[in-house]
């Protein structure tokens, strides 16, 4: 089963890459992307097609010509490769981690299905520390979550390891800890990105011996939104869960919309679960 499972994820793979390099294809008519930072805190990403001492005329993600002041400009970055992906929170996908690593001195705050806020906050370039505690309503002791993750990028290719700590505010041991050790890598390509995450399940001292594999990509619909996907297979067991959903964002903010289905046989009730949650960088 585990030889099918990799097949499957290899061929999911090759097609979401096909799917990215003909959004790169089709973005490649100019090789001038840029990255415009306004006075008043907004940010325009598109191609240059000509500049002047008082102007900047570009078409941008939309393609919409556009014509911005030079006076109304803070700065102007000239851009490859993963900057391409305008993604306000990158280092995630819906509830999993990418492989992307926050710049040094970010911090961003989630909240999840309402009741599941989240903090992380990046010391340095290559580590993040991220946590929070539950609050959903008449539960008697609510959970606490931890979240460390380090990882590293060469160039449009990035490689994270970390893990998920859960217990709850009244337990005597960590021996009651559950959670689940991980691998990722991401690929970034313009407009998209694909995320394989490998990971292993535990409670206390004890691990399981086979892994959850997981398959994520991003697509930019927009410049303000982009089409989100994370996919769960257990190996051994006829357990499979798949996502897709919507992610729009700001300068800061940023909003997801999902609907998740389990695709094991025998399934009751209603096949559907609604993903929503909220963000804020800082």
């Amino acid at each position: 089963m585990f030889v099918s499972l990799v097949k499957n994820l290899f061929v999911l793979f090759v097609f979401f890459l096909m799917i990215s390099n003909n959004f790169a294809q089709s973005d490649s008519t100019s090789t001038e992307s840029v990255k415009i930072l306004l006075e008043n805190g907004g940010t325009i990403l598109g191609k240059l097609i000509e500049k002047d001492s008082l102007q900047y005329r570009i078409l941008d993600e939309n393609q919409i010509e556009m014509i911005i002041p030079a006076d109304k400009i803070e700065r102007v970055e000239f851009i490859t490769g993963r900057e391409k992906f305008n993604n306000v929170n990158d280092s995630r996908l819906l509830f999993s981690p990418t492989a992307r690593m926050p710049d040094a001195g970010s911090v961003y705050l989630s909240v999840a299905e309402l009741f599941f806020p989240f903090l992380s906050v990046s010391p340095l370039d290559f580590a993040t520390i991220g946590g929070g505690i539950s609050i959903i309503p008449g539960v008697e002791h609510q959970f606490y979550y931890f979240a460390p993750k380090v990882g590293v990028s060469f160039d449009d290719l990035n490689f994270a390891a970390g893990a998920l700590v859960l217990n709850t505010l009244n337990s005597p041991s960590n021996e009651d800890n559950v959670g689940i050790y991980y691998g990722a890598a991401t690929l970034d390509l313009p407009r998209a990105g694909i995320t394989l995450g490998l990971g292993y399940g535990y409670h206390g001292e004890d691990v399981a011996r086979d892994p959850a594999i997981m398959v994520g990509f991003e697509i930019q619909l927009t410049g303000g939104s982009y089409l989100i996907s994370e996919n769960w297979l257990l190996n051994n067991s006829k357990f499979q869960f798949i996502t897709l959903g919507v992610r729009v964002f700001g300068t800061h903010f940023c909003g997801d919309f999902a609907l998740g289905m389990p695709l094991q046989t025998g399934s009751r009730g209603f096949p559907i679960l609604p993903w929503v949650g909220v963000g804020y960088n800082f």
